[in-house]
């Protein structure tokens, strides 16, 4: 995951000339699937956002993990979301992914910028024995 965020992020701020700033340890275990999948795709939706409305001249992208979970943090130094914003389908859809891995989802926002807060319960990839894969190819 940490490979393809870095590929992401580097041609986003080549395309966007929004500075990005990505930051994941190094000792990041392999998650499971469905966590390093929701990750990329929120980061990929919050740089979409800031993109299209934030005006932004750039953004930090960090990742963080401890024994109980994930965080993922996505600020701008954008123009902010105005007063009532509703939450359009990007938001919505950032929002379901996290409800759905038992995540927390935030967002704070003033005139100097937006951040995107996620918190998820950390499952590690689970490793499939190499038995198990001979067995299933010679099943096919």
């Amino acid at each position: 995951m940490r490979a393809a965020l870095r590929i992401y992020v580097q041609g986003f701020s080549e395309r966007s000339k929004i500075a990005a700033r990505l930051d994941v340890p190094k000792d990041l275990p392999r998650l499971a699937r469905d966590l390093e999948i929701s990750i990329f795709r929120i980061v990929q939706a919050c740089l979409t956002n800031i993109h299209k409305h934030a005006e932004a001249k750039s953004v930090d992208i960090s990742i963080t993990h401890s024994a109980g979970g994930i965080t993922l943090q996505v600020a701008d130094d954008g123009k902010g979301l105005r007063d009532g914003y509703a939450f359009g389908v990007g938001l919505r859809g950032m929002e379901e992914r996290v409800r759905q891995l038992h995540g927390e989802f935030n967002i704070t926002s003033s005139s100097r910028g937006t951040t995107v807060s996620v918190s998820m319960p950390a499952t590690r990839a689970q490793a499939t024995p190499l038995l198990s894969l001979q067995n299933k190819a010679a099943s096919l």
